[in-house]
């Protein structure tokens, strides 16, 4: 059963709507008014709504339609040390961007898998392909603290020790909590 028919059972006054993501800014999103885009994200767009019922004004983030190529590239990898696994992560996440290509995500993880693919091959090709990835996924969302974190081991890998922990760094401040910036680090 999806989220939205849930919604309804709990509540049967709360119209939902299932949309792809809107091209335009929509009139409502379930039971909430609309009154104007907020901004856009890597994953999703915050729009400034009402809610009719307690007569106040929220933020509801309207998450990307993005496919499966994110996630099965994601788990793809999760298998970093098999060539044959990272060579069918960047296919994915390719098939991701050419979806859409502001998905930051998407950058993100072509990034970490060319990364892991030149660690496996050491092919030399590899590393710009790498950098250039975490850059963009940064550029579009620089907020996004997986990003540092590969960029992170780019610096490291490449023997840019100062530039590595200040990536690292960065994650932290953007993820307290993220293991890979803290065991880095």
């Amino acid at each position: 059963m999806t989220e939205a028919r849930i919604a309804e059972r709990m509540d049967p006054h709360v119209q939902t709507q299932i949309m792809e993501a809107p091209s335009q800014t929509p009139e409502r999103i379930g039971k909430y008014y609309v009154v104007h885009e907020v901004g856009r994200g890597s994953t999703g767009t915050v729009y400034l709504s009402h809610d009719p019922f307690y007569g106040r004004d929220v933020a509801i983030k309207f998450y990307h339609a993005t496919g499966s190529d994110d996630a099965e590239g994601r788990n793809a990898l999760e298998r970093y040390e098999q060539s044959r696994g990272l060579e069918r992560a960047i296919s994915l996440f390719n098939r991701a961007l050419e979806q859409d290509p502001r998905y930051a995500l998407a950058h993100a993880g072509l990034g970490e898998a060319y990364w892991r693919l030149y660690q496996n091959e050491k092919n030399p090709e590899l590393v710009p392909l790498a950098e250039r990835h975490c850059e963009r996924a940064l550029a579009l969302d620089d907020l996004f603290g997986r990003a540092w974190v590969t960029l992170g081991m780019i610096h490291a890998g490449t023997g840019r020790a100062e530039a590595a922990l200040a990536d690292f760094q960065k994650a932290l401040d953007r993820d307290p909590r993220d293991a890979g910036a803290v065991l880095r680090r």
